[in-house]
Parts: C-alpha cells; sequence; structure tokens
C-alpha cells in the first residue's frame, strides 16, 4: 500500500518536474547536467555532483527495466534521501536525462 502511494507520488512528480527542466534540449548533457544539479541544490537534496548524475542516469536505467517502482528500489538502495527527497530526485532525474519515460501531458 505504502509502496503504490509513494509511486503516484512519483508519477505526480514526474508531471510537476516537466515545468523546471522542460527547456533543456533533451539529448545535451553538457547544458542538463549544471542545471539538474541547480535544481537538486536548490531543492536542498544534499548529493554531491558526481554522485547525483551517475544516480540520476540509474534512475533511467532502473525506469527502462521495471517502471517506477524500479526506480524507486533503486534510488532506495543506493542512498539515504527521505523518502520525499527520493521522490523529488527521480522526477527531475527522469524530466532532465530520460524524459521519453515521463508521462505525457
Amino acid at each position: 500500500m505504502k509502496s503504490t502511494r509513494t509511486a503516484a507520488l512519483f508519477a505526480a512528480l514526474l508531471s510537476a518536474a516537466a515545468s523546471v527542466v522542460l527547456a533543456v534540449p533533451a539529448h545535451a548533457d553538457d547544458q542538463v547536467d549544471p542545471m539538474f544539479l541547480q535544481v537538486l541544490h536548490e531543492k536542498g537534496i544534499k548529493l554531491t555532483d558526481s554522485n547525483a548524475i551517475t544516480l540520476a542516469h540509474g534512475t533511467c536505467s532502473a525506469m527502462r527495466g521495471g517502471g517506477v517502482n524500479s526506480a524507486l528500489t533503486y534510488l532506495k538502495k543506493n542512498t539515504t534521501l527521505s523518502n520525499d527527497d527520493t521522490v523529488k530526485f527521480g522526477g527531475l532525474a527522469i524530466y532532465a536525462y530520460c524524459r521519453e519515460l515521463a508521462p505525457k501531458q
């Protein structure tokens, strides 16, 4: 039950994250990385820059392999982020690095 609620929050955040990084070209990592890191810092998500980028790409791989629950499990195994920050991070990562996996608006 809690997993379903968290997954629903994650999906809702994906929609909200669109406004944060939508203006960035989808495959221009040299432009995406700084914006992604800036938003993480603004949201108070404390990770080193290199770890955040690695985790973001891993989140996309997990989404491709098993969807939202897989992405959440990946992040929970590889970070000490709170549930709220995990959901925020996941949504931002997907919109920054694998937008094609995000829900269509």
